[in-house]
């Protein structure tokens, strides 16, 4: 969804609960078009490539990208390579999913549950993946290279999630979870429409996987959703600030 200027405008000369009235308005207008399983609002036959989440190797240890979003990397992040199946690590993401959906106006985590319950395909592979244009976070060292760990693809109504199985055996359960938090907010940004950056798709993983649910963050959320990235700092802080001590991971 692309906000005009003049619809940003509006929303910023409201007050507190005016604003978020009419922010759920217009990123439900948006959404109109789909269930809440999650059409494809593509072209029919249409096929769609969303790249996917990528790993960086680190003194050893396989991490997701998205958490050098942080300063300063999770210190339970680390733990014994390979515990979960591709399985396990779906019934987690919806356990962390499911902490946020009672929110106040939550948006996200609703969206992403929906993602996680649709009837999506995973398979693992042993071969390598062709690397995406991937969204490099500010924290990752500038020579580290990004070995792609998962591919989004969407062919008609078929979704397919495929993963590099060498590397899922070698990350941690936290980080198995989280890959699978990334790929189904993939299905958020293109199966269901929703337009937020793949920065915003990083940052939404790191929150769900390393905080706990509380209101700001979930409002905080759906304004990086809806392309308000000024806004949400300007409201709540930045990202760092957010995520400074707001929980250990889920």
């Amino acid at each position: 969804m692309q906000l005009t200027k003049e619809m940003k405008n509006q929303i910023t000369k409201f007050n507190t609960a005016g604003f978020w009235i009419i922010a759920l308005s217009i990123f439900l207008t948006a959404q109109s078009s789909f269930s809440v399983h999650g059409l494809d609002r593509r072209p029919a036959g249409g096929a769609s490539d969303g790249g996917g989440g990528g790993v960086v190797i680190q003194n050893g240890q396989y991490i997701l990208t998205d958490f050098f979003n942080l300063q300063s990397l999770p210190p339970r992040l680390n733990e014994k390579p390979g515990s979960l199946d591709a399985q396990e690590a779906l019934i987690d993401g919806k356990r962390i999913s499911h902490a946020w959906i009672n929110l106040p106006l939550d948006l996200i985590g609703n969206r992403l549950l929906s993602a996680l319950n649709k009837n999506m395909m995973w398979r693992l592979t042993e071969d390598p993946l062709t690397p995406p244009p991937f969204y490099r976070p500010d924290f990752l060292p500038a020579q580290a290279q990004i070995i792609p760990a998962a591919h989004y693809q969407m062919n008609g109504k078929d979704i397919w999630i495929t993963l590099n199985r060498p590397i899922w055996n070698r990350l941690s359960a936290k980080n198995q979870t989280a890959l699978i938090l990334h790929e189904a907010f993939r299905q958020v940004q293109i199966g269901y429409g929703v337009e937020f950056s793949d920065e915003t798709l990083q940052k939404a993983t790191v929150i769900f996987m390393t905080c706990k649910p509380s209101v700001k963050l979930s409002q905080y959320m759906n304004l990086l959703a809806l392309n308000l990235t000024v806004e949400a700092s300007q409201r709540f802080g930045s990202f760092q600030e957010l995520t400074q001590n707001c929980g250990d991971l889920q």
